[in-house]
Parts: C-alpha cells; sequence; structure tokens
C-alpha cells in the first residue's frame, strides 16, 4: 500500500482508507487507527442500530422540534413514515429525521446498541454519545469504519434498508400540494461520478468533510473512508483519484 497523494499531498484529508473487497489489497492509506470524530458517518451506525432493535419502518411518526436540531428541510408536526425518515436520514443526512426514529425508542437505548453492536463487531477504538453526529464526542478510525462497512456487506439481507437508502439519488414527498425534492448529500460533489453500494457524507468543524462507502468500480467492489478532510474539493480529488486507480 502507499500514501502519497492523489497528484499533491496526503495533507488532503487527516485519515482515509481505499481497499478492494474482492483482493482485500489497500490501495492506499492514511493514519487508519487515529481515532478522530466522525460527523454524521454517526447515522450509519444509528440506522443499524434501529433496525437491530425493531423499529417499525411502515408506521408514520411525528415530527417534533428537538432543542438544538435544525429542522433543515423536514415540516415539524408532519406525518412522515419510518422508511421516509430513514431514507432522509441516510440521503440527506437529515439530523431530526434520526433524532425522530431514535426518539420513538429513546435514544439512549439506541446509543446503547450502536455500543454495544460495535464491541460485538470488533471496532476497539468507536463509541458514540447520540445518533446524529452533531457532538464530536462520535469517534472512530478509519479502519474501524472499513470494518463496519464490511459487516454491513456481509449481513446486507438484513439491512437492506440502509443499502437502498444510503445509495439512493434523491426522494421526492409530497406536501401541501407541493412535491418537496431531496437530493443525497454525495451531489455536491457530483454523485454520477462514483456507483455506491452505500455511501454516507459527515461535516462539522471538529470532524471535517467525512465520507464511508462502499462502492463498485469496473466490476469489483471496494471500500472508502475519508476522515477529515478540509473541503468538498479535497474529498472529490481523494474519490477521482480512487477512480483512475482501480
Amino acid at each position: 500500500s502507499y500514501s502519497f497523494a492523489f497528484g499533491c499531498d496526503s495533507k488532503m484529508a487527516d485519515a482515509y482508507l481505499i481497499k478492494s473487497l474482492d483482493s482485500q489489497n489497500t490501495v492506499c492509506e492514511k493514519a487508519v487507527d487515529k481515532p478522530s470524530s466522525i460527523a454524521s458517518i454517526t447515522k450509519l451506525f444509528a440506522a443499524t442500530a434501529l433496525v437491530d432493535l425493531g423499529i417499525d419502518l411502515e408506521q408514520h411518526y411525528k415530527v417534533k422540534p428537538v432543542k438544538g436540531i435544525n429542522a433543515g428541510r423536514l415540516f415539524v408536526n408532519k406525518l412522515y413514515s419510518g422508511n421516509e425518515l430513514l431514507h432522509l436520514s441516510l440521503m440527506s443526512s437529515s439530523n431530526l429525521a434520526i433524532k425522530t426514529l431514535a426518539n420513538q425508542l429513546d435514544e439512549s437505548i439506541v446509543v446503547a446498541r450502536m455500543n454495544s453492536m460495535v464491541k460485538e463487531i470488533g471496532l476497539t477504538d468507536t463509541s458514540f454519545v447520540e445518533v446524529t453526529g452533531l457532538m464530536a464526542e462520535n469517534k472512530s478510525t478509519a479502519s474501524d469504519i472499513a470494518k463496519f462497512l464490511i459487516y454491513l456487506k456481509n449481513n446486507n439481507e438484513k439491512y437492506q434498508a440502509i443499502f437502498r437508502y444510503s445509495s439512493s439519488n434523491s426522494l421526492d414527498i409530497p406536501f401541501n400540494k407541493k412535491v418537496h425534492h431531496f437530493r443525497h448529500t454525495l451531489n455536491e460533489i457530483n454523485q454520477n461520478i462514483v456507483d455506491s453500494v452505500v455511501a454516507k457524507t459527515g461535516w462539522t468543524n471538529a470532524a471535517g468533510r467525512c465520507l464511508a462507502m462502499i462502492y463498485s468500480h469496473n466490476g469489483h467492489d471496494y471500500i472508502m473512508v475519508i476522515l477529515g478532510s478540509k473541503n468538498v474539493k479535497q474529498r472529490e480529488t481523494i474519490i477521482k483519484w480512487a477512480l483512475r486507480s482501480g
């Protein structure tokens, strides 16, 4: 493996790991065991815990305001299906959507499941305090996240909703005689450049720009984890370099 940079230098991200799932060969890596904040990649773990806990995705739930959480484009007091809320959590990274689902079971129970789940999988440097990723205390490593993505892939039938919604390009939800269009957060770097199987972006000041993704390229499956990229352009450069190298 090698850790030089995508046509420039490895300062483009604090940590990254790109690995072939077919050959298990590492394409490139940097600081894969360094714990750091992971922003909304947290939502992938939260969604997995929600499925484990048996959240009813067919049920409709009223979105209520939550202190400190921006509603974004969700309508407060509107009923959304569990499927819609999970879709918006993973595709559009809606903090209020994942919070609404977690609150149906009690967020503390969901967080406890997230933390017990990572121990079961063997992720020794991953821990959570809440479900959105807004708090810097939600931490993991590129290596742990890659192992988690492999766990998801090995259990794709159980977690098929996570695969479907995290790789979805868009969702239309009718409300008040209008159709409200939601897009994947990867669209900010043109999602068409990569054929994702699972994809979750993240961003906070503490975490920088992050990405956890399983993608297909030239008939092969790869894992890509990027933590602490400085901006969208640098993250896109890493993605494009990986596609040229695959």
